[in-house]
């Protein structure tokens, strides 16, 4: 027998919003078998081989005696969608005939690249000698990137990631236990993203055992899972979306509540789940429970509701690959005894796509499930937290259409609605004033009888989660800020709760995955002070030794790769292997999606230079740094000065990073390749050339910039000091929404005297004209005009050459003359020396009267002051009071 202890309750988290509908009428059947719908092509293997049109373009023979070697470039012939697919074409040297697939020089003579997701390729071989196989596949790519492969239609080993160690950098990878059995098989290469295939070896490992069909899947329910550290559940494994492989088990948007299950406390947790390979989150269709009674030791009770299962007992549609499942959410029902599970699915009325709320019952709180419908009237929003109020009486918050629903349910049957929906505001009757920078995921709950509603905000493309407080859970809601720092994810979704006299915060990271569509559940215990206030969740460890290391904004501070935060694994630090980085070398190795964590105090907010010290263990590798979780460089990271240099220290310089007096965490994380960390140091700085300043690191004290309303919609919280629309894209940050008149400035130094070239970075509106003017030291040096060059995610390079600059401080001035444009960065390359010029334009000019004279001697001006002797003068070198001098 299972009855509900009266706990707290929480909330799931996800994306978009849709239009509302209406009308639903069920015929729900009692019996409601559960429908596994895990991937099956419907062909046997026999009758793929049969039915296959491609042909051999060169013999393959696979035997126990020696090994196969086939050239990736040696694919069958036959055709588009027959023996290949494939999105970048182009001509080649090899195979002259065919110019739909990409044939390169490289690796040990040609290789296929230029891959896109979608891709594949087909091969036709055969086995002389039944027997089980690896299939070495020798390959490069620039990133970690998955693959499969296929024999005859079915799964064909397991999925395998490409090496990610550069372009040029060949690795063999394995793929094992393949049983082949003697005759024709038709082997499909099937990538995730771009990387470049040299050739494949098949080598004899064992003897043949009839295993079944290529691809069978077998999952048995329940299992149970061991805590050791963050993220939770990836030793899992789960089927994929749309093919026979399995992958590790991905979940998020966790929704945890208590029950008391036979006497015992028992905490459960729901959770959507994000099927491999990612689509966005257009694969998440189905859900798993787990439980735990000591938060250590979990069971996974399993795939507990997917689409297939939901629209067949409730006679609802989806359109193939939209079965959108999102966050979900379960309570009790004291009324019926009953407990409900409810989830957002996303689906077709009147050829439309709506989403709606549907419910299933249970007496137990893991299942097994009853599709009973959905609650109809609510607007077509995502994310419900199912809430009963201590009366008994329940409601449901969802996010979507503008801000927080809230929508009271009928005490006698939960799928109608007692009244309207309404949205939830704040003291001044809007949604700002209750629920800054709202975006998602509403989960409440009701501590010392206020009502706590924690969601996910739209503060950065990582977001944070705020919470808002009210004494009626009608509102109005006064927000009470961040209780937890964004954590590398482009989501955040979160349920507090309850168990055994500690309060804990449910929720997920990208970390293991590196992808932000692939998420992993966490937790952490989460405190409040003496005022019922959370406190900012701890989930980044603490300061090594217990020391917090102090930078006091003017003498340099140093601290060693081996001082990160001490604390578990997926908070201080992480490794994708669940080992802990050694403290005792001179610094810690880390691969692809890996970090380190630092706690410092900061005594002076400003804007400071960061040194690392690292080296590259793979050519190509890139570091990203943030700072409570916001990402300070480009989120895909940077690489060092010398991007082909492995094994030796390097220094890497970062102006500016903006830092706010208080105690707060810095982050090294891997996001290519392999990188070993050394130490970094915190300094006063500059921006200095040769080098790169990006556009969004304007001078505070000298800008303008007009649309207000970009800015309270695009800041993105890389800083807060300056009202300008600052926005993320592929590679960093820019400046955006820009309009005439607008201007920016920026301080540097040049380190050294020379000619330069200025390269500024850009995008515009392609249907647009648009123009920009540059300056230094108020000398316009640049005036252009442009249209349509591409389009807002397509950027561009405009050089100015021929820039003399002096040793020294400068500023560099750009102007929007005409037209809305994005500006990324501008980079200054030094191409020469200034030839024996002592001084150049770009320098404080004496108030003496000189002449003017041009390089070859003519006479052009003659006493005029020498601070405006060269204006009114084309581009050049002047002999300006017995001086060279460049315009």
């Amino acid at each position: 027998m299972s009855y509900p202890i009266r706990s707290r309750f929480l909330v799931a988290v996800t994306l978009y919003v849709i239009l509302p509908l209406a009308v639903n009428a069920f015929n729900i059947p009692d019996d409601q078998p559960y429908i596994y719908d895990y991937y099956d092509n419907g062909v046997t293997a026999e009758k793929y081989v049969v039915e296959y049109k491609g042909t051999p373009y060169r013999s393959h023979v696979l035997s126990a005696s020696s090994d196969c070697i086939m050239q990736a470039e040696d694919f069958d012939n036959g055709g588009n969608n027959i023996s290949w697919s494939f999105r970048n074409k182009g001509s080649n040297a090899y195979r002259k005939d065919i110019d739909e697939v990409r044939i390169n020089g490289g690796g040990s003579g040609y290789v296929i690249g230029n891959v896109s997701a979608g891709d594949w390729l087909c091969y036709t071989f055969e086995v002389a000698d039944a027997c089980e196989y690896e299939l070495r596949i020798c390959m490069s790519s620039d990133n970690v990137k998955d693959l499969f492969f296929e024999i005859d239609g079915k799964a064909a080993g397991k999925i395998i990631s490409a090496p990610g160690l550069g372009w040029d950098n060949y690795i063999t990878v394995v793929n094992t236990g393949i049983m082949l059995t003697e005759g024709k098989h038709v082997l499909r290469w099937v990538p995730s993203n771009s990387m470049n295939m040299d050739y494949y070896v098949w080598h004899r490992t064992g003897e043949y055992v009839d295993t079944g069909d290529y691809g069978h899947q077998d999952f048995s329910y329940p299992r149970e899972w061991t805590y050791v550290s963050n993220p939770m559940f990836t030793e899992l494994t789960s089927p994929m979306f749309g093919v026979g492989f399995t992958s590790p088990l991905y979940t998020a948007d966790p929704s945890a509540h208590v029950w008391n299950i036979d006497g015992k406390e028992v905490l459960y947790l729901y959770a959507s789940h994000d099927m491999s390979p990612a689509q966005g989150c257009d694969h998440m269709d189905r859900y798993h429970i787990f439980s735990t009674e000591d938060m250590i030791n979990w069971t996974d009770h399993g795939e507990v509701m997917n689409a297939a299962t939901s629209n067949r007992y409730t006679g609802t549609v989806n359109n193939y690959g939209e079965e959108y499942m999102w966050a979900p959410d379960c309570n009790y029902n004291p009324s019926d005894g009953l407990y409900y599970f409810i989830y957002p699915h996303r689906i077709r009325m009147n050829g439309e796509p709506v989403w709606q709320h549907f419910l299933a019952t249970s007496e137990n709180p893991a299942g097994p499930w009853k599709c009973i419908g959905y609650i109809d009237g609510i607007p077509s929003t995502i994310d419900p937290c199912l809430f009963v109020d201590d009366d008994g009486q329940a409601y449901v918050f969802t996010s979507g259409q503008g801000g927080c629903w809230m929508t009271k349910l009928k005490r006698d049957n939960w799928l109608e609605m007692e009244g309207e929906s309404v949205m939830l505001l704040g003291p001044d009757g809007d949604v700002a004033s209750g629920f800054p920078s709202f975006h998602e995921g509403p989960w409440v709950f009701k501590k010392d009888g206020r009502y706590y509603l924690v969601y996910a905000d739209g503060y950065t493309t990582v977001n944070r989660m705020q919470y808002s407080v009210a004494d009626n859970i009608a509102g109005p809601y006064t927000p009470k800020g961040v209780f937890m720092n964004p954590m590398g994810c482009n989501t955040t979704h979160g349920s507090v709760v309850e168990f055994k006299g500690k309060w804990y915060t449910f929720y997920h990271t990208a970390d293991f995955s590196g992808h932000g569509a692939l998420r992993s559940v966490c937790y952490d215990e989460q405190t409040f002070d003496d005022e019922g206030n959370l406190n900012l969740l701890r989930n980044f460890g603490e300061p090594y030794g217990g020391t917090v290391r102090t930078f006091n904004g003017t003498e340099s501070l140093t601290i060693s790769a081996v001082e990160y935060n001490d604390g578990k694994g997926g908070n201080a630090y992480y490794k994708r292997d669940m080992s802990v980085p050694s403290r005792s070398a001179d610094g810690v190795e880390l691969d692809n999606f890996e970090f380190l964590r630092f706690t410092l105090k900061v005594a002076r907010s400003g804007r400071y230079a960061m040194t690392l010290r690292a080296a590259n263990l793979m050519a190509d590798s890139k570091v990203a740094v943030d700072y409570d979780g916001t990402y300070k460089t480009a989120e895909n990271g940077r690489e060092l000065p010398d991007k082909n240099r492995v094994g030796s220290k390097q220094e890497l310089y970062m102006f500016p990073l903006t830092l706010e007096a208080g105690e707060h965490y810095i982050e090294l994380r891997v996001t290519r390749g392999a990188m070993k960390f050394y130490d970094f140091t915190l300094s006063t700085g500059a921006a200095y050339i040769p080098g790169t300043i990006e556009a969004e690191d304007l001078e505070a004290d000298d800008y303008r910039y007009q649309d207000k309303g970009a800015w309270e919609r695009n800041s993105k919280g890389y800083r807060d000091d300056v009202e300008v629309a600052i926005d993320s894209h592929s590679d960093g940050w820019h400046i955006g929404s820009t309009s005439s008149g607008d201007y920016y400035k920026y301080n540097f130094i040049a380190k050294e005297s020379g000619v330069y070239t200025i390269t500024t970075r850009l995008s515009d509106d392609p249907k647009a004209s648009s123009r920009m003017r540059m300056y230094i030291d108020d000398k316009e040096i640049d005036d252009w005009s442009f249209s349509g060059q591409n389009d807002w995610n397509t950027y561009f390079d405009h050089d100015v050459k021929e820039v003399a600059i002096s040793e020294g401080a400068h500023v560099l001035k750009f102007e929007v003359v005409r037209g809305p444009m994005n500006i990324d960065r501008f980079t200054f390359t030094r191409t020469g020396e200034l030839s024996g010029i002592g001084g150049t334009l770009y320098q404080n000019a004496s108030s003496d009267c000189v002449s003017v004279y041009s390089i070859d001697g003519r006479l052009i001006k003659h006493n005029i002051d020498s601070r405006t002797a060269l204006d009114g003068l084309d581009r050049g070198i002047y002999i300006v009071g017995g001086r060279k001098v460049a315009k």
